[in-house]
C-alpha cells in the first residue's frame, strides 16, 4: 500500500519545458470526497469481510478478539487506499479504527501500543482540520477560475 501511494501521490513528473534542466512539473492528487453510498457499501463490505475473516481467526487460531482484530485490519487496508487516492473521510475511517485498536491493545495489556494508537487518534483529527481546509480552498480555486 505504501507503494501504491507513492506512486499515486506522485502524479506523472514531467519536464516543465524542454530547454529547462530538472525542473519538474508534479500532477498532485486532489482532496476527493466520497457519496454517502460509497461509504455505506465499504463499511459492509469492511463488516462483512471482517465476520468472514473473524470466523476463521476463531476456529484456527487462539485469538483473543479475532472480529475486533479483523475489523481493525480490514479497515486500515481500505483506509489506506483512500489516504493514497486522498479522501477526506479517511481521517474519519481512522478514528474509529484507531479507538477500536485502543481497546484491543489495553485488553491484552500492550500499553505503549495503545497509547501509540492514541497519537494515531489526534493526528487523525489533525489530518481531518488540515485536509477540510485544504479541501476547502481547493474547492474555492476552482470556482474563483470557472468564474474567471
Amino acid at each position: 500500500m505504501a507503494i501504491y501511494g507513492w506512486w499515486v501521490w506522485r502524479g506523472n513528473a514531467q519536464p516543465a519545458k524542454k530547454n529547462v534542466e530538472k525542473t519538474l512539473v508534479i500532477n498532485t492528487v486532489e482532496i476527493k470526497t466520497w457519496s454517502l453510498s460509497r461509504h455505506a457499501l465499504i463499511i459492509i463490505g469492511v463488516v462483512l469481510v471482517s465476520l468472514a475473516t473473524g470466523y476463521g481467526l476463531e476456529k484456527n487460531t487462539s485469538a483473543a478478539l479475532p472480529y475486533l482484530d479483523s475489523f481493525t485490519t480490514w479497515g486500515a487496508v481500505i483506509t489506506t487506499y483512500m489516504v493514497a487516492q486522498k479522501v477526506l473521510e479517511n481521517w474519519l475511517y481512522w478514528l474509529v479504527i484507531d479507538t477500536v485498536a485502543i481497546y484491543l491493545y489495553i485488553d491484552r495489556e500492550i500499553y505503549l501500543t495503545a497509547l501509540l494508537m492514541a497519537v494515531y487518534v489526534v493526528l487523525a483529527v489533525l489530518g481531518w482540520f488540515m485536509w477540510l481546509k485544504e479541501y476547502r480552498q481547493q474547492n474555492e480555486n476552482y470556482s474563483i477560475h470557472a468564474a474567471a
